[in-house]
């Protein structure tokens, strides 16, 4: 694409004001014309017809070089090569020069144009016209030097380097930005201010100079670092230095460094303004590289060495002056690439963490290494879980639970009334003891402004009983290897439990899950629910369920919604009541309630979508249950099965705090079991056991400990595994009654007179 050049009466004005010597208001009347186009483009053009109309009405922005002039003269680079600035002038022969140096002798002329210049870069770099900016400086200097003698004004110079950029495609910028930038044998001597020239000029300039003493000046240069004999025949032109110690010197201890830039290193607010990027750093680093031989940097003193290793994100309190000059070195060798750079494996260390991209590295903080692998946790194959489910159940018990979704398996908890023993070891059980903390809880128990409690002992929650179920490692096997997603991430949700005596209404009939939800995405698919009983139940009074309703819940659902009965908003709330939606003809299509009673030590095991429920009246003999609530960890160790119910981190803290969760494992508030306080007799057992300790969120799943110890639970070595079992129930057994006794001297001690195990008074 081409760009047009036209002057203006913008252009006009400005410059007719910058003639006038008004030049406070320059840039704000050159930033509003600019801003008003609608976009990069026009925006690109705009200043592009700012600089033509300023070169047509003879306020030459094509005298660049008229900067150029006085950082010449200022820096003293001519003496590099001349012994004067007129042989400078002579032995170049350029009529180009001999014009800068008239105008220069112009202060009005010099200022103004020294000021549109600091406008056009300000603009430049705003928009983002890097390669603009870049073109117009390096390749004015550049044609300037081939036309040394007359070919091509300056005018037409910067006419031609300006439609250059319009005629360029993307492609051809790329290119650009990659190129090396030319050295100073290739384009001679006015090269060594390209990278000032590169540099916006700081719009507020400050008085005072940066506080402070310099630090320690670059070690001497070795005698023996001289010119390379072999140099271009321009620099023979000039006496050959010995030694870089014979150079002029500033007195901060660089030699040859400009002074223009060593004054603008100088003010802190100059150095702010102009640094501010990483290009920008690296053409201070261009100059100070093009000014000793072989570019090493040895002519620089350790204070502005450090100066401009900061404003490119170096760390300079403990490097050396030698590795604060490679490493500036090697970063202009990688100027392309410099936020890869910056990211490198062995340089990112080099910078500060704030300077730099982020590194995957940065993540471990102070540690040094990444454990390998993340997760030793090993997936539970389908296989393993019909093992697991045969060993701890029985056979068929698999075909069972894929019929009816229920299983009920007596004797698993046996050991709490028989003891166990493993070795040598022996430990008698702790039935009766469990029977009598369930007393205990009962005690402390009341009916909440007359309303009875339907057979539920709602004060007991973190009771060692509890502990005792929901650490069980059988049954958490059993729960892995029946959930469909065979997800052993678990944790015990804390619930209370079940103490029904004679003439409690118990009747009820749950579904608890989001049944729209569940049909539509699976949610809650996965929480398996069932209960442990400490008593030998009866069909008169136990838990009721429809078998294999899992394989009908679909079209009983259709039928609900056909019907009409349908509950407002079930898609977001949870379906918890069912007794009025399965009626009688339901049960003729899908089945009625059964009876499935568990004997002591027995556990039941259903699936979520069973339609379940208790018989509706306690019978004579107390009914006293467990329910363990196992609910999934997802990936992340904090969502829970039910995004709904609360999280692991939430449960952590309730088991720490011994609290009542703010919501059911159905993600329904707790309007029944949300105790005020913390049972002051709850005692905790810390258990050996790692796996144990996860259930009750007193660990992470992310616990190597835990995973290995998972990994042998429902691994193949089923030897291992029952050996394992063994020994964790004897350590549950043994802490249980250490426990127990302590819970008991705290309850009586909280509650005196009220305590459960105060004497009783005599009867008469």
């Amino acid at each position: 694409m081409e760009l047009a050049i036209a002057d203006n009466g913008a252009v006009a004005a400005i410059t007719d004001q910058l003639s006038t010597g008004t030049i406070d208001d320059v840039a704000k009347i050159t930033r509003e014309w600019i801003e008003s186009k609608p976009n990069h483009e026009e925006q690109l053009k705009a200043v592009i017809d700012l600089t033509e109309g300023a070169v047509d009405r003879d306020e030459t922005i094509g005298e660049i070089v008229t900067e150029a002039w006085s950082l010449l003269v200022n820096g003293e680079f001519w003496r590099a090569r001349y012994p004067s600035i007129d042989a400078a002038i002579d032995h170049i022969d350029n009529s180009s020069l001999r014009n800068i140096r008239r105008h220069a002798s112009n202060n009005r002329a010099r200022k103004a144009n020294a000021n549109l210049l600091e406008i056009i870069l300000d603009v430049a770099k705003k928009y983002e016209f890097n390669v603009a900016k870049h073109l117009l400086i390096s390749c004015a200097v550049r044609r300037l030097s081939e036309n040394r003698g007359g070919r091509g004004s300056t005018k037409e110079i910067v006419r031609s380097d300006w439609k250059a950029v319009g005629d360029m495609d993307d492609g051809q910028r790329e290119k650009l930005l990659t190129q090396p930038l030319p050295t100073a044998e290739e384009i001679g001597e006015l090269d060594l201010n390209l990278g000032l020239l590169t540099l916006p000029p700081p719009l507020i300039v400050e008085s005072h100079q940066v506080q402070g003493e310099a630090a320690e000046t670059t070690n001497d240069l070795d005698s023996s670092d001289e010119i390379d004999a072999n140099e271009s025949s321009a620099s023979e032109s000039r006496p050959r230095k010995k030694s870089r110690l014979n150079a002029k010197a500033s007195p901060c201890g660089c030699s040859d460094v400009p002074a223009s830039l060593l004054e603008r290193l100088g003010r802190k607010s100059a150095t702010e303004a102009s640094m501010r990027h990483d290009h920008e750093v690296l053409a201070v680093v261009y100059v100070l590289l093009n000014t000793t031989p072989k570019g090493y940097l040895k002519n620089v003193c350790r204070n502005h060495l450090k100066i401009v290793a900061s404003y490119l994100g170096l760390k300079t309190n403990e490097a050396t002056t030698e590795i604060l000059q490679y490493r500036l070195k090697t970063a202009w060798d990688n100027r392309v690439t410099i936020d890869a750079f910056k990211a490198g494996p062995e340089t990112h260390q080099w910078f500060k963490l704030k300077e730099r991209p982020a590194v995957k590295d940065d993540d471990l903080v102070v540690y040094k290494f990444w454990p390998r692998p993340a997760s030793l946790l090993k997936s539970l194959r389908h296989d393993c879980a019909q093992v697991i489910v045969a060993e701890l159940a029985r056979p068929d018990a698999w075909a069972q639970w894929k019929q009816d979704g229920n299983l009920i398996i007596n004797g698993l908890f046996d050991w709490l009334w028989t003891g166990t023993s493993l070795g040598g070891s022996i430990e008698t059980g702790i039935g009766d003891m469990m029977a009598e903390e369930f007393d205990v809880y009962l005690h402390h128990q009341r009916e909440r402004n007359g309303k009875p409690n339907y057979g539920w002992c709602r004060t007991m929650i973190y009771s060692l009983s509890q502990q005792v179920i929901r650490t069980d490692l059988s049954y958490w096997m059993l729960y892995a290897a029946l959930r469909p997603n065979h997800n052993m991430r678990l944790v015990a949700y804390p619930y209370y439990t079940k103490y029904a005596v004679e003439h409690d209404r118990t009747g009820f009939a749950h579904v608890d899950m989001n049944i729209d939800q569940y049909l539509q995405h699976g949610h809650g698919g996965n929480i398996i629910q069932g209960s442990m009983s400490l008593d030998n139940e009866t069909e008169d009074a136990c838990t009721l369920i429809v078998p294999g309703f899992h394989r009908n819940i679909e079209r009983w659902w259709q039928d609900v919604e056909r019907r009409g009965e349908k509950p407002r908003n079930a898609e977001i709330t949870p379906i918890h009541d069912v007794s009025k939606l399965y009626n009688s003809t339901d049960m003729q299509a899908y089945g009625t309630y059964v009876p499935v009673p568990c004997q002591r030590g027995g556990i039941r095991v259903t699936r979520p979508e069973i339609l379940h429920g208790s018989t509706k009246v306690a019978g004579k003999q107390p009914r006293r249950t467990i329910l363990p609530w196992f609910v999934g960890v997802r990936d992340d160790g904090v969502t829970l099965d039910n995004e709904e119910s609360e999280t692991w981190n939430d449960l952590a803290g309730f088991y720490n705090r011994l609290e009542a969760p703010r919501k059911t494992p159905s993600g329904l508030p707790n309007k029944y079991g949300c105790v005020p306080f913390p049972f002051p007799a709850a005692t905790k057992m810390n258990l050996d056991a790692a796996v144990s300790n996860a259930l009750l969120a007193q660990t992470t799943w992310n616990d190597p400990s835990v995973q290995l110890q998972a990994n042998v639970l429902l691994g193949p070595d089923r030897g291992k595994a029952r050996e394992i079992v063994m020994r964790a129930r004897l350590d549950v057994l043994r802490k249980f009654k250490l426990a127990y006794e302590k819970m008991k001297k705290v309850e009586r001690f909280c509650y005196q007179s009220e305590s459960f195990f105060a004497p009783k008074p005599e009867c008469k």
